[in-house]
Order: C-alpha cells, then sequence, then structure tokens
C-alpha cells in the first residue's frame, strides 16, 4: 500500500510539472505551442488565415506560413475570470506576437513566439500601445524556468486565446447575398 502511495504521488508531480498550458522556454524566451488535425489543404489553410483578419504580413514559404498577430484583446472573461481575479497585467494589456504554422498530413502546428503585451490605456506608469515582453511576467531564475503564479490564471487566459485564435476551420460562406 505504501508503494501504491509513492507511485499515485509520484505520477500527480509529473503531471503537474508538465501542466504549462502549451507554453515552453526555448533560449530564454517564451513559446507557446499547439498542434491541431484538419481536414484542409495548405492553400485552403491559407485562405482561411488571409481571410480571418486577425493576422498581417502573411508570407507562404513551403510547408509553412507565418504572420504576425493582429492586436488581441484577451480573453479572460470567456475562462470565467474578472477584472478583480485576474493580475493587473493580463487585464490592462492586449496581445500579439509571431506566429508560424507548419503543415503537414492533415494537421498543422502553430508555434507562437516573441509574445508581447500592448497597453490598452495610458496610466501613471506607461503609454497606451507600450509594448512589454511576457518574459518580463512569466519567467524565473534568468529565464530558466516559467513561474508558478503565471501558471495560475495568466497562462490559462493566453492558452486559451491564443487557441481560439489557432483553429482554423473552413468558413461556412455564402456567396448568395
Amino acid at each position: 500500500m505504501k508503494h501504491l502511495y509513492l507511485i499515485f504521488i509520484s505520477l500527480f508531480l509529473i503531471n503537474s510539472q508538465n501542466n504549462n498550458d502549451n507554453f515552453s522556454i526555448d533560449e530564454g524566451k517564451l513559446i507557446w505551442q499547439k498542434v491541431y488535425e484538419t481536414e484542409l489543404n495548405q492553400d485552403e489553410l491559407l485562405n482561411e488565415i488571409k481571410a480571418s483578419g486577425n493576422f498581417q504580413e502573411i508570407e507562404s514559404f513551403g510547408d509553412k506560413i507565418s504572420a504576425n498577430i493582429t492586436r488581441r484583446e484577451l480573453k479572460f472573461v470567456e475562462v470565467g475570470e474578472s477584472n478583480s481575479t485576474i493580475p493587473i497585467y493580463i487585464a490592462s494589456n492586449d496581445i500579439t506576437g509571431f506566429i508560424l504554422f507548419e503543415f503537414k498530413d492533415n494537421k498543422y502546428r502553430v508555434t507562437i513566439k516573441n509574445i508581447k503585451l500592448v497597453k490598452q490605456y495610458k496610466d501613471a506608469l506607461s503609454d497606451e500601445g507600450e509594448l512589454t515582453n511576457i518574459e518580463d511576467f512569466a519567467l524565473k531564475n534568468k529565464d530558466a524556468e516559467l513561474k508558478k503564479s503565471f501558471l495560475k490564471k495568466p497562462s490559462k487566459v493566453i492558452d486559451f486565446t491564443f487557441s481560439k485564435l489557432t483553429k482554423i476551420e473552413k468558413s461556412s460562406k455564402d456567396n448568395d447575398w
């Protein structure tokens, strides 16, 4: 029984350490990465990305599509949070970054790098539109580890926002208008 208890605790600790909401650290920078199954081919995926209006400076090369994310509101209310239950840096900022779509065998992988928070309004400490690296809030120990405070609500809000942005499906266009 004692061994079973130790195995259970070990599995719990391993799972809790790996629950990073699709975030990882690469050379001291925070990245978000997720893989999606799709019925779209690469050209259809590119067309949907262009038609979404969510991306700028879209470029296609080989089996990859790169772009910059247009300034996006963080969807904390849709996660069930409010201004008073999340850190101020989530409530008072939008988000942007560089995005790479990689297409392969009816699936695509999304990687978001160079993630920046964009101040929504001017206050005593910053101006509207001011950019801040997400690493300032997410990483500790000289960029080697995710902060526990980030892994609570902020990572879940950002993960939800990025997941909603990057789940690309064929739009049902009605050309009979």
